[in-house]
This record gives C-alpha cells, structure tokens and sequence, in this order.
C-alpha cells in the first residue's frame, strides 16, 4: 500500500498512525508492506512510528538521520525492526514466485483487444451503429492515428506494440478515407487542418471523428482545470454537424467531459483510455464484431459547475474541504434530483434488455444474515450481448442523513438472442450498515429497505421492500444538517455545519506564502522571495529546453510539480541534501550567513 502525499485532518498520511495502523492494520487486518509515494515522507522518526515501512525512492544515506534519532531517543529500535520485516515479508514473498516464465506479447495483445472493446461504453446509438462496413465512411481526428491510450507520466510505459485505429483499418486491408482535423496534442483550432477534413466528407454518407482529451489536459502532476474539451475538437465536431450527414463521435479521455455536442451526433462511443490495442478494439465494436457492454464507473454531468464540489475545491492551495461528504457522485445527483449527462453505471447496447420477477430471500452464511437478490434477465434483441445489472438499496431508516441509494453489488451475464438467465446477487446484512459519527461505530438501522435493480442508478427496473431489524437510531436524527439530510442544487453549505460533521474545527493550515517558509513550503509560495525568484528562473530555463509539441505536456508537469512540491521533495533527485534544502530555507527566511554555513559546510 503506497500512502499519499496531504494531509488528513490535518496529519500527513506518511506519519498519520490512525491511518496507517489504526485502519489499516487493525480494522482491516493489513499484513503487508506500506511505502511512501515518491517523496511523500515528511517526518523521518514519526512515520516509521506510525507504520510507515518504505520510504521512496532511496535517498542517498538518509539512514545515517535514523541512526542519529535512535542515538537521540527520537526513534527506538523496534520501530526499525518492524519496518525490515515487513520488507523482509515481501521479499520472500515475490522470492516464491515462479521466475523464468516466457511472456506470450501477442496472447497478451489479443486479450487487451478483447478488454478493450467489451469494457467500451456506448453512450448514444440514434441507430447508426453497428455499421455495415466503412466504404461509405470518412474517417476524422488525429487520435484515429496518434491514440490517446494510456496515462501520462509515472503510469506512462513503452507498449510492445501500439495499435491505432488507422492500423488496425491497414492490417485488416481496408481502404479509408482520412484526415486528422486538428494537431493530435494541440487545443487551438487549426483552421487549415479543419477545412481539409470538412472538405474529405464531401462525397461520404457517414463520419468517425475520433476526440477528446490530449495528454496536456490529463496528466500527473496537475488538476484539470476545467471539464471542456479542447476548442480544436469542439469545433471541429461543430462544423461536421453542420453537414447534414451521420456523425458518430469515438471519445478517447481518462475522465468525464462536457458533450455541448450531444443532441448534434448521432453516436458517442467512449473508449476511455483503451491500452496497446485501442485500434483493432474499436473497429470491432464500430463494425459489430463485439457489442459493448462497458458501464459507466462515474456521473457524467452537464456541467462543471453541478458538480457538489465545484464551489469548494481545490480550496485556497493548500486547503481543501470535502464539504459533499457522503454525497459524491450519484449519491449527491440521485438525492439532489440534479439531470446529468449520464448516470453512473450508464452503458448502452446494439440489443435490448428486459428485467423482471425480482424476490429477495433471507439466507444464513458464516452466521451472518444475507440476502440473495433474484430476477430474471431476458435478452429481448436479435443480437447477442452483455448486460451489468445493479443492486442499489435504499433506506427508509430514521437516522442520521443518507444518499437516496446506494451500489451494493452488480453482475455480468451474457445472453444469447431471445435467451432468459435466472440471476441472483448475495447482500450481506453487515452491508447495509451505516457510520454513527457519535460513537465511531457501524450501526444497522431499523426500518424499511427498498433494493432496487437497476441498469444504472437512474434506471431502476425493479424493487422490494424489505423490513429489516435492527437498532433504532431516531435519536441520531440531527435536525442541524437538514442541509445534508435534503441537499439542494447547488450545494451550498457553511463552515459552521461542515464542523458539526467534523465534530471538531476545521483544521486550517496558515497560508504558506509569507514567512517564515519551512521545508512544506512551496517554490510557489516562495515566488515573491529573492531565491524563490532564482529558483524559478532555473526551473522555467529547464522547461524551455523541452522542446517540441511533444514534449509540451512534460513541460507543463515538470513546471507544475516543480512549483507546488513541498522543498523537502528536492532531495528525490539527489541533487539537493536536507542540509541544501534548510539552507535555501534559511535564505528565504533572510538569513543567507546561516543558509549559506548549511548548503557550503554542512553538506
């Protein structure tokens, strides 16, 4: 388990105990290994008190700081100890696995085909899909040759082999007409390219314009900041359904984004981020070869601004409160009776499906109660396909507040044309249980619970009441969150009643950027220091040299990490000691004999 860089209620999550141990190890009975994220650590001593294991990357010889906290009593042994154990664990571990094993790249080539077409996420069909064949087709968007496929930055990896939609259409020998529309990581429009692919639909029937998101706007390293897809693909995908023909949009994104275009096209297949074979994938879901049955794992709204946390989040830079509490994503969309774009667990098919006989039936397991939820699932199109029904539950239980519904289990069943599967989902009781912030404890409430299945969480097919015996919990009624018990659109809510959720004062780090700095300072909060100003000269003559529109998305990470990393994260690249790190500290502070005796004679 890798634990992260902020802090939670105010204690970093390398050095915060109840975290790492309290929850971790005792709740959920961890045995493993916890590491830092790199240069997540904040505290030497305090994290490996806290069940801290593995700090990354290795540092130089920063044992030498342990051995000197366990001379000064800051440290003990035993906290060392527990720590090698547990690498010691992990070692022999991995040292019983089977080495030496050949790697088969085109069974494993092969397998991401299939994952990625099934895992696609048909999000509209105004029945222009499948298609019969792409002679009739014109083929727009530079992704459709250069892929959005993978995350940018630590998950980036080097594919064995890289697949586009282009090359699948090659390798298959079918003829295509295409044109790119715009730069593959460019967001301003293009007006030449723009024309050109307008121009190439002239004598076409049908357009596939692959769009979405360029490496620049989803990367490690810096929040998106906004929901918007760039202006180069938006306009483009304007323009072409000005042409009175069939437009089907492939989107190609790590992460929700606003479709102004909706009502426009015809089709919107998301790939997500599909891996080596996004290509072959999708030209086998375009042609029919493979109906999608991928779900939607996230609320689509219409807009940023509908989101609970738009008005909170990031906060002021260092600061960010969860004001939704529980109310993320569908909880908050369902209760608040906001429309979105499209709900959670959304997911469109080339067939039909029809739900019916739904019972609920109480069963003994590991004595513990559980329910098996059972309903009949018919395929009712002439295609074969996939279908992911859902168990939501919702409570009628007095109480304290709580989401209209709830996920509790899904399945996947394949069914053949015309073909009916009796399917059931197990609910443990312990599951319905909730969170009473009074006495930190999980309750089950008495009353009424309705379980609903549904093909997402707003399209509820079926539902049963169930009454349910447990502890009477009226008096955790608070009639101070009514705000929470009903939450409006938008989501509005003080600091006052986000503490009374808190139980305690909202947790406040001052604002960093005036002195004195400290080695959780950032570069930013440093920029109106002379070395602050220094140092960010530095960083953007590094930035420069990242030439290319290639590399624009590295630039932009390595300036936006440079500038929001806490100091102390310097010493990762082993150019910066903790002795440099307090003497540029020191400097900022204006102290510059004292920051130069640390970076000069205490290295």
């Amino acid at each position: 388990v890798m634990c992260s860089y902020n802090r939670i209620n105010g204690v970093y999550s390398s050095e915060n105990n109840w975290l790492l141990n309290d929850v971790l190890r005792k709740q959920w009975g961890y045995k493993g290994l916890v590491m830092t994220d790199w240069g997540a650590i904040n505290d030497d001593f305090r994290s490996r008190q806290s069940g801290l294991d593995l700090e990354m990357p290795g540092i130089g010889k920063r044992y030498k700081n342990l051995l000197k906290g366990i001379k000064k009593g800051l440290l003990f042994e035993s906290d060392i100890d527990g720590c090698a154990k547990n690498i010691i664990d992990l070692n022999l571990k991995l040292n019983n696995l089977e080495y030496g094993a050949v790697c088969d790249y085109d069974e494993h080539f092969n397998l991401a085909r299939k994952i990625a077409a099934e895992s696609s996420v048909l999000l509209k069909n105004s029945s222009v899909l499948p298609l019969k064949s792409l002679v009739d087709v014109a083929i727009i968007g530079a992704f459709a040759e250069s892929p959005r496929y993978q995350g940018t930055g630590s998950s980036k990896v080097n594919p064995y082999r890289l697949s586009s939609f282009l090359d699948a259409l090659q390798s298959e020998g079918i003829t295509y007409r295409y044109s790119p529309g715009y730069k593959s990581n460019g967001v301003e429009v293009d007006e030449k390219l723009e024309n050109e692919a307008i121009e190439l639909t002239k004598d076409k029937a049908v357009i596939v314009v692959f769009a979405g998101l360029p490496d620049a706007y989803e990367s490690e390293g810096f929040d998106r900041e906004a929901m918007r897809m760039p202006k180069a693909h938006l306009s483009l995908i304007n323009r072409l359904c000005q042409l009175n023909k069939k437009v089907i949009v492939v989107l190609e994104c790590g992460a929700p984004v606003e479709i102004p275009f909706h009502d426009q096209v015809d089709a919107i297949l998301l790939t997500y981020l599909a891996g080596e074979a996004v290509g072959p994938a999708t030209l086998d879901v375009l042609l029919g070869r493979v109906n999608p049955s991928g779900h939607l794992p996230e609320t689509w709204p219409l807009n940023y601004e509908d989101c609970p946390s738009a008005k909170y989040f990031p906060g002021d830079g260092t600061n960010a409160l969860y004001k939704e509490s529980i109310y993320v994503g569908y909880r908050y969309y369902a209760t608040a009776g906001k429309e979105v774009r499209y709900p959670f667990g959304f997911g469109l098919s080339y067939t039909k499906f029809a739900y019916a006989n739904m019972e609920v039936k109480y069963q003994f397991v590991d004595d513990h109660i559980c329910y098996a939820v059972s309903f009949d699932l018919t395929n009712d199109g002439s295609i074969e396909g996939k279908e992911a029904p859902q168990l939501y539950v919702e409570s009628k239980a007095k109480g304290v507040y709580k989401p209209l519904h709830e996920l509790k289990g899904f399945a996947k069943v394949n069914l053949k044309p015309h073909e009916t599967k009796r399917i059931t989902i197990n609910l443990n009781q312990n599951d319905l249980k909730i969170f009473d912030l009074t006495t930190h404890d999980f309750v089950l409430e008495k009353g009424d619970y309705v379980f609903k299945i549904g093909a997402s969480a707003n399209d509820i097919k079926l539902t049963k009441t169930i009454a349910v015996e447990g502890q009477v919990t009226t008096s955790l009624v608070n009639d101070e969150l009514m705000a929470y018990y009903h939450p409006a659109y938008p989501f509005e809510t003080s600091d006052d009643l986000f503490e009374k959720i808190l139980q305690d004062k909202i947790p406040y780090v001052l604002n960093r950027s005036k002195r004195p700095f400290n080695k959780n300072s950032t570069l930013k909060d440093l920029k109106k220091t002379l070395i602050g100003k220094i140092l960010i000269y530095v960083v953007n003559v590094i930035a420069r040299k990242m030439k290319g529109e290639a590399n624009e998305t590295n630039r932009k990470m390595f300036v936006e990490s440079a500038m929001t990393m806490p100091l102390r994260g310097y010493t990762m690249s082993g150019l910066l000691t903790n002795n440099s790190v307090d003497g540029l500290i020191h400097m900022a502070n204006r102290k510059f004999l004292r920051g130069l005796w640390c970076m000069i004679f205490k290295r």
